[in-house]
């Protein structure tokens, strides 16, 4: 008989990096809560100045992505073990007993350490996202019970295709240049003559470390995860929980607010959305399932090929639930989207700019302070960073995906689901509303909320946010 998911987990080791971010708070949850007898879990801290390594694991957990896994599982903090270090470090900047311990111990790694901001400049990116990797790799290579290596990608990495394959493809440049290029720290015109056509050097470091870990994880079992764009749970651990108004968060969030309402780009053109926590089931399922030591597996986790959500179509239905709730702080939100340049800066100025000029001079003579043109100024340069995305469409095959995912037992299927197949195929029961619908009103509070990191009061994200994703 099978092993379950679970079971492949119980009395075994992981090391996770990433776990401060988006995703790898939701990746340790899930780990913690769904496959409770697994040994330790081994999770890579930065040290903070000022606080112990134990203060920050502490913070760490007081979030609210963590109140189920308190809630149900009140001993889960005792499998955690922080370890202190850095992937832009070499060695990973980890001590030599605490290196000891992952070799003799681990036998999962997930890396989902990454710099993902796309304006960064090219040598940082790549000292984190291609030498990180290889640090995380040449670590894993002395561990004596390793399984297999999981590090997450992104599906943007190969946006030279139109159709998008789960493979490695060929690095755009000799990976020996990649310690040159972190030496030479190129300056902004330089790293464009070296992308190329890469949307940006954030998608040209995930290409880069997806090549590195094909040339050269030697007897380390791969597994490569290419998540879209990341967004808001759909399910767990929270309805709608996200923590952060970076990219399409922010741009969905101004939008409904009635802030932001002119987009470079095609109403027509897919915006490939996938929930947080689909990805983090993706991610460890895919560990479980034995593949060669000479393999590298990649596995896509996105919608478009399957169910593709347009721009229009999620502007309108973020902004169905957005008006039912009255959630917009401006009348008549709503975008216009045009390719454009000189449209853009037109419409921009008669809709956004002026209306705003206009609400921030209520405010002063209300004797608040004025906010709108802020938090305008702050979204246009995210809707210019995202151009590229909201100009262009590609279809990514998620296969491997589909095929991994029928291969469950029904009760792994039910306890992590992950198939992009799955997110509008079926009806909510009693509403008539397709789960693509259930997943864009639920976020919609917490699109909402994670703008108002600028002008709302923090409590509202889990307070009024939670409530009313629940009943979505």
């Amino acid at each position: 008989m099978c092993q379950s998911i679970a079971e492949s987990y119980a009395g075994k080791s992981i090391f996770i990096t990433g776990c401060t971010g988006f995703l790898g708070k939701v990746l340790l949850e899930k780990i913690l809560y769904s496959c409770s007898d697994l040994k330790k879990v081994y999770i890579l801290l930065r040290g903070k100045r000022g606080l112990t390594i134990q203060e920050r694991l502490k913070t760490l957990l007081e979030l609210p992505v963590f109140s189920r896994v308190y809630r149900e599982k009140a001993k889960f903090c005792d499998k955690i073990e922080p370890i202190v270090g850095d992937v832009s470090q070499d060695g990973l900047g980890i001590s030599p007993e605490d290196r000891v311990t992952l070799i003799n111990e681990v036998s999962y790694v997930f890396h989902s350490a990454a710099s993902i901001k796309f304006t960064e400049p090219l040598h940082d990116l790549l000292n984190v996202n291609v030498k990180g990797t290889e640090r995380v790799l040449s670590l894993c290579k002395c561990m004596k019970k390793l399984e297999v290596l999981v590090h997450v990608s992104t599906a943007y990495s190969n946006t030279h295709k139109i159709f998008i394959e789960e493979k490695v493809y060929p690095s755009p440049i000799p990976l020996s240049m990649v310690d040159h290029l972190i030496k030479e720290q190129p300056d902004e015109e330089r790293t464009k003559i070296i992308i190329r056509d890469e949307p940006n050097a954030y998608t040209f470091s995930k290409k880069l470390g997806e090549a590195l870990l094909a040339e050269k994880h030697g007897h380390v079992p791969v597994i490569i995860i290419r998540p879209s764009i990341v967004t808001a749970s759909l399910s767990e651990p929270i309805p709608g929980w996200i923590d952060n108004w970076n990219g399409a968060t922010g741009l969905i969030g101004t939008i409904t607010k009635g802030i932001l309402r002119v987009v470079r780009g095609n109403g027509g053109n897919v915006l490939d959305l996938i929930p947080v926590d689909y990805v983090v089931n993706l991610i460890i399922v895919a560990a479980t399932k034995k593949i060669l030591s000479q393999s590298v597996n990649v596995y896509a986790c996105a919608t478009s090929t399957e169910k593709p959500l347009t721009l229009r179509h999620l502007s309108h239905l973020a902004l169905i639930r957005c008006k039912r709730n009255k959630f917009n702080e401006l009348p008549f939100p709503g975008a216009y989207f045009t390719n454009s340049k000189l449209l853009l800066v037109f419409l921009s100025a008669i809709l956004q700019t002026s209306p705003l000029s206009l609400a921030d001079a209520l405010l002063r003579m209300t004797g608040k302070d004025p906010k709108y043109r802020k938090i305008l100024r702050r979204i246009e340069q995210v809707r210019d960073v995202l151009e590229i995305f909201t100009s262009n469409s590609w279809k990514f095959s998620t296969m491997n995906n589909y095929c991994l995912y029928s291969s469950l037992s029904p009760s792994d299927q039910k306890t992590f689901p992950f198939s992009p197949s799955l997110i509008n195929c079926r009806r909510s029961a009693g509403l008539g509303v397709s789960l693509r619908h259930r997943f864009v009103m639920r976020t919609a509070p917490y699109f909402l909320a994670a703008c108002g990191r600028v002008c709302l009061p923090t409590p509202w994200l889990y307070t009024e946010g939670v409530a009313l994703a629940s009943t979505c």
